[in-house]
């Protein structure tokens, strides 16, 4: 029985590109766009893709270049790219939550001076 995470392993850029996408629409992004559900996913699937690669950070032992992917290493399995894939999602998923909390508070401030009868400018 394989492990779940080895038989979703990309071989090209189009399976690459259908993997984010399915995962966007399957964890938050379809229709409600809730960025804090996607990012959380994208960071529990870099901890298990680094669990499964053996690949993790210990912090007594920890060294700046033990944890850098390489292309050697993406050579070697290519599940490594998927490391860096969902680390970049799940920054990119983070930065759109904090727009999106910014624009929501923009908005509650709006509409307060609306309803105070203030003048914005």
């Amino acid at each position: 029985m394989q492990n779940k995470e080895e038989e979703l392993v990309p071989t090209s850029i189009s399976n690459l590109l259908m993997q984010v996408k399915t995962a966007q629409n399957q964890n938050g992004l379809r229709n409600n766009q809730d960025y804090g559900k996607y990012h959380q996913y994208c960071k529990n699937r870099v901890s298990r893709l680094r669990k499964a690669l053996r690949h993790t950070h210990h912090p007594k032992n920890f060294n700046a270049d033990q944890g850098r992917i390489t292309g050697d290493l993406v050579a070697k399995d290519t599940r490594y790219l998927l490391v860096q894939l969902f680390s970049v999602e799940a920054a990119w998923a983070y930065a759109m939550q904090m727009k999106q909390v910014q624009v929501n508070a923009n908005s509650k401030k709006e509409t307060q001076h609306i309803s105070k009868g203030e003048d914005m400018a």
